[in-house]
């Protein structure tokens, strides 16, 4: 069942049904992917994406089994499958003995640091042996919280998505903006303690929150999605994420005035040149 790419795909190109649009975690994870590939180049940390992703290795899948495959990654073109078994990882395999299989659990975790990730997997009882050539992308962990605040947070290399902000944001150009704006804090530094040791003042937090959004809506257009969506995206947290109350008194946190900002983001986005790509938005 190998050929020279790897795995026999077990449905050819024309009998392969499209796949459903992600939702949830998925979605999260497959927008986040797009923007942070994308946009690799930019970034002065940086992994390798090989285009899966896995459930955490146990006793009872007696390896780590592939859950995911993105069609425009080093994985597909290799020929694995949802489903696949993965038995070995860049010379370490699965073992049932507990401390050797920590082994295979970190080599799994790290294997973003290297540009090659070699790998023994199973299918259907048989092992077959591939390697796949990762694609750079820039260094982000990212999770949709189960906790339903309207929020997403940076801390770190991890950025929380809340889930009641990936439900309310339904267009994906709209989450992506949720998503760049805290990759933009990455990518900026601000996460870094003597970047937080300087903000003194609310101005100084608005105005680092400025520079982070001018950058997500160049993320935003270098991924092909619509940079416009980002001053939509504010005005809908803005107005769910506080009470009448609040709203009504512009209370707001370190940001600027409601508006202030959907004009801010307008205005950066209008002054991006359009991206070759056709620009993408889904509404659920």
């Amino acid at each position: 069942m190998a050929t020279a790419a790897g795995l026999t795909p077990l449905l050819g190109p024309a009998a392969t049904p499209p796949a459903p649009r992600p939702t949830g975690a998925l979605r999260v994870t497959t927008i986040a992917r797009r923007l942070l590939l994308a946009n690799a180049d930019g970034c002065a940390e940086r992994r390798h994406d090989f285009g899966l992703e896995t459930a955490a290795p146990s006793g009872r899948s007696w390896g780590a089994p592939v859950t995911v495959v993105w069609p425009d990654g080093p994985a597909r073109a290799a020929g694995l499958q949802p489903g696949d078994l993965i038995r070995t990882i860049n010379g370490v395999p699965w073992s049932a003995d507990a401390r050797e299989r920590e082994r295979f659990v970190a080599s799994l975790a790290d294997a973003g640091r290297t540009p090659r990730m070699a790998l023994v997997v199973e299918r259907d009882g048989q092992p077959q042996t591939l390697t796949l050539a990762g694609q750079p992308r820039c260094h982000a962990e990212v999770r949709l919280s189960d906790q339903p605040f309207i929020n997403a947070t940076v801390e770190g290399s991890q950025i929380v998505i809340g889930g009641g902000l990936e439900r309310l944001l339904a267009d994906d150009a709209e989450l992506a903006f949720a998503l760049a704006h805290e990759a933009a804090h990455l990518i900026l530094g601000h996460t870094a303690p003597e970047q937080a040791r300087a903000i003194v003042t609310r101005a100084d937090r608005v105005a680092l929150e400025q520079e982070a959004d001018a950058l997500a809506v160049e993320l935003m257009a270098q991924a092909g999605y619509r940079p416009d969506a980002a001053a939509g995206a504010w005005l809908k947290v803005a107005d769910a994420s506080r009470t009448p109350l609040l709203r009504l008194m512009d209370i707001r946190g370190p940001y600027p005035a409601t508006q202030e900002r959907a004009a801010f983001l307008a205005a950066a986005a209008s002054r991006l040149i359009p991206p070759a790509r056709l620009p993408v938005s889904h509404a659920r």
